[in-house]
């Protein structure tokens, strides 16, 4: 039965929209796209991890909506320090739920982060599409297993959904953010901690 138990709850665990990377964003300037008169500037910043963890949505700030929803369609990427394109997608206002500030796509990404590796996030913001990021806040609030770094923007204007090789002063581009759950390893030993401390306690 203990067992039964250990695995509903893991099943459970993984299908929730799970704790948020970025928790708060207060202050900075709002931006539509980075280079003047481009049409697709992938926007973001680089982070770490400080245990596994499995990304399950990608989102993006949508604070000032009153709807709900943000106003177009924004492509993601989550890529490592290789440059290799972990995950991706698009972040469809037809398709999502807002928590908190942050507008999420309904689609699971399914990437797994590790500590020891750093990693890039980024959305695409469009001139036009009526949805901005945060640029240089006062304050930004994160869930304890993630650490930012720098924000990031691409080299040029027009690229689409590519790396975003140049990094800024600033202490992050808001922008993309993420839901997560522990990594299914982790949780599993999370789940057969349990069930050992349970027999102990028999």
């Amino acid at each position: 039965m203990v067992r039964t138990f250990a695995a509903a709850a893991l099943i459970a665990l993984a299908g929730s929209a799970g704790a948020q990377a970025i928790t708060s964003v207060v202050g900075g300037s709002a931006f539509d796209i980075y280079h003047t008169a481009s049409t697709g500037d992938a926007i973001g910043y680089r982070f770490t991890v400080n245990s596994n963890i499995t990304v399950t949505n990608v989102g993006m700030l949508n604070s000032v909506a009153t709807d709900g929803t943000i106003n177009s369609s924004h492509a993601w990427g989550i890529w490592d320090s290789t440059q290799t394109l972990l995950s991706s997608g698009v972040i469809d206002p037809g398709n999502g739920f807002q928590q908190g500030d942050f507008f999420y796509d309904n689609n699971t990404s399914g990437a797994n982060l590790a500590p020891g590796e750093t990693y890039t996030i980024a959305v695409l913001y469009a001139s036009g599409d009526l949805d901005s990021y945060v640029s240089s806040p006062t304050s930004v609030g994160t869930a304890p297993e993630v650490n930012l770094l720098n924000g990031v923007f691409p080299t040029g204007g027009d690229l689409g959904l590519v790396f975003p090789a140049q990094d800024s002063a600033n202490l992050g581009r808001f922008g993309p953010n993420f839901n997560f759950v522990p990594a299914p390893a982790s949780a599993l030993l999370l789940g057969l901690g349990g069930i050992a401390a349970s027999r102990r306690r028999r």
